[in-house]
């Protein structure tokens, strides 16, 4: 029997797993009645949720069009 090849490594499973955990704990944390987490463990979470996840900002890039590299291509 042929054998499986495997799509990802065992540690990016985990570190999705722990993910999946965090954003789940923060979701109950700050959809319940009363507060399942304390403030340190918040914040704790979301630090290390900030080093896993990608950062989603908007980038804007504005160019001169009289700038000498805004007509490289023209040339």
């Amino acid at each position: 029997m042929a054998t499986r090849k495997q799509r990802r490594r065992p540690e990016e499973v985990r570190e999705h797993t722990q993910t999946d955990q965090l954003i789940d704990r923060l979701t109950k944390h700050a959809l319940s009645e009363k507060p399942l987490m304390d403030e340190s463990q918040v914040q704790t979470a979301l630090t290390v949720l900030n080093k896993l996840l990608p950062d989603l900002t908007v980038t804007q890039l504005i160019i001169d069009a009289d700038s000498p590299l805004a007509n490289s291509s023209e040339q």
